[in-house]
């Protein structure tokens, strides 16, 4: 039986300790589980990611504590036609990240799934997600950072991976005294243009479960909404 997981070298130096990401749904036919759970432990992974399909069920596991740390719905945009970029939206061409972004950034960390894991500390949550919009912005993990601004302030910003013919948006946030404003269908509106002009078809993205309102945008924008997909985290004992 082939091993079911990969190490994820970035997240373990980041983390100074052995993450690894378990296959999608790896864990469908029960009989694999132990047999998964110890080769880790062999390899001396230390905590990993897992996505499922389904909820699990209660699993004791003389190897690994089981944490379900989020609930995200997957959502899929077919590209079809160009519409105007809203004229408070511009491309972030700054060589870093400003205190402004860095601040927003915070907003999609504290609904991550490393702040719902019982162990990691939340202040290296926050470090993940200054690094993760600083490479954002150094374009080492995202193409472009589409950015809302009034009065010359960002107020909220989407990240954008294009790979034509598909793109991706990793990340989206907005200012809690703009939520409700627009700026979400704005951005969500300018990254469907970007996207379309770079020659993908379609893009994907996805947001939580329990965040109704994002879904009810999403579903106005043409979303197509996918089923809901579980995450956990498996530490160590």
């Amino acid at each position: 039986m082939k091993d079911q997981f990969q190490i994820l070298d970035w997240d373990s130096n980041f983390f100074d300790f052995k993450i690894a990401r378990i296959e999608q749904d790896g864990f469908s036919q029960n009989n694999s589980i132990d047999y998964c759970l110890k080769k880790m432990v062999e390899a001396n992974v230390d905590l990993a990611y897992y996505n499922s399909s389904k909820p699990l069920k209660e699993k004791e596991s003389k190897y690994f504590d089981f944490f379900l740390v989020n609930k995200k719905v997957p959502v899929k945009k077919n590209l079809d036609i160009r519409e105007p970029i809203h004229e408070k939206i511009s491309f972030y061409d700054k060589p870093e990240p400003n205190e402004e972004l860095y601040n927003l950034v915070q907003r999609a960390g504290e609904v991550s799934k490393f702040m719902k894991d019982p162990i990691i500390e939340p202040e290296k949550v926050k470090e993940l997600y200054r690094t993760w919009m600083f490479n954002s912005v150094k374009k080492k993990i995202a193409s472009e950072v589409l950015v809302y601004k009034n009065n010359n302030e960002i107020k909220g910003f989407i990240t954008l991976r294009i790979n034509p013919p598909y793109g991706e948006a990793p990340l989206l946030a907005v200012d809690r005294k703009y939520e409700g404003k627009g700026v979400s269908i704005a951005l969500l509106r300018a990254a469907d243009t970007v996207f379309f002009d770079k020659g993908c078809e379609f893009y994907t993205s996805a947001t939580q479960a329990e965040n109704r309102a994002m879904i009810m945008v999403l579903k106005r924008r043409g979303f197509e909404i996918k089923p809901i997909e579980y995450t956990y985290h498996l530490w160590k004992k």
